[in-house]
């Protein structure tokens, strides 16, 4: 899933007045997406994963004045952009860009992560909300404010024989880099802007480094390695793209994780478990697996210390 933490605060919001009587959400699909049967099913595979975990029930419309209309917005509108009470028609974004498209043969599976339905049934009071309660998730009510955490983006170029996965928490730099040739893939959850937050103690940098051979934008929170790959590997050290942790904990319990192909000479990451699992057992796309890097945000919020800490998934 695509900016899977915006479908989640875009579905808190929902008739945020009557949160704790909403059980029905009316919706409709745009031909954008209903003529690509590989979109349509992934769509309709997401609106299936939160008809069974939760309790907010999507419908197809009849005839509701008020209603989803989902439809391919682009990489420029947010996902499952839903922000006011529902009045009238209200287009969504569930294009490719927010939900990848599904190959057949079409098996149902889970899209939403656990911290996401677990803060969905907890906000409108779902019967769920009281059970198998997951403690590595971040509580509703966020000890900090959302301005400390950012996006982090990603994006990627193959054309005129660059092979580059990019990322950036800055959304000037991304469109910047459309330009250059770069699509808008996905979001990567989120990580923290500054060091100096003694709220979260377990924070460690991510460093940027790029390959101006190769073309490979590569991210690493390990400093040894970051001096070998300047020193030796022909990387210069861009900056610091933000702050993440080397284990979970403040709520940072997403791994982020590394994969690397060394024919393209290209630098992977991704907070998505099934498309880890797809580059896993598919080697022929030259993408191996290396590390976590470190562990992001799946929501823009988080705990005060380090205390929640738990075992990788």
């Amino acid at each position: 899933m695509r900016n899977t933490i915006d479908a989640v605060l875009a579905l808190v919001l929902i008739f945020v007045a009557s949160a704790h009587s909403l059980t029905k959400v009316p919706y409709l699909v745009h031909p954008s997406i209903t003529l690509d049967s590989n979109q349509k099913n992934a769509l309709l595979n997401a609106i299936l994963d939160l008809n069974m975990r939760t309790c907010l029930k999507f419908v197809p419309r009849k005839r509701q004045r008020d209603y989803i209309l989902f439809t391919d917005l682009g990489s420029s509108t947010i996902c499952w952009n839903i922000f006011q009470p529902l009045d009238g028609q209200r287009a969504v974004n569930g294009g490719e860009y927010c939900v990848r498209p599904m190959q057949p043969p079409y098996q149902p599976r889970e899209v939403f992560s656990v911290c996401d339905i677990q803060y969905i049934n907890e906000v409108h009071n779902c019967p769920q909300a009281s059970l198998e309660l997951d403690k590595r998730c971040p509580a509703s009510g966020s000890s900090m404010t959302t301005s400390e955490l950012t996006p982090l983006y990603r994006a990627y170029n193959e054309k005129l024989g660059v092979t580059d996965h990019f990322y950036t928490t800055d959304r000037m730099e991304l469109e910047t880099m459309v330009v250059e040739g770069y699509f808008i893939q996905r979001q990567m959850g989120y990580i923290a802007k500054d060091e100096a937050d003694r709220k979260c103690p377990c924070l460690t940098p991510l460093f940027r480094l790029f390959n101006s051979v190769f073309k490979d934008h590569m991210y690493t929170t390990n400093m040894e390695e970051r001096n070998l790959a300047e020193q030796a590997l022909g990387y210069t050290f861009e900056g610091i793209e933000g702050y993440c942790t080397k284990s979970p904990g403040c709520g940072a319990d997403q791994p982020l994780y590394r994969h690397y192909n060394p024919i393209a000479k290209d630098h992977m990451y991704t907070v998505d478990k099934m498309e880890k699992i797809y580059y896993d057992k598919n080697g022929h796309h030259g993408y191996h697996f290396e590390r976590i890097e470190c562990y992001v945000w799946p929501h823009p919020e988080t705990d005060r210390s380090c205390d929640n800490a738990v075992d990788s998934p």
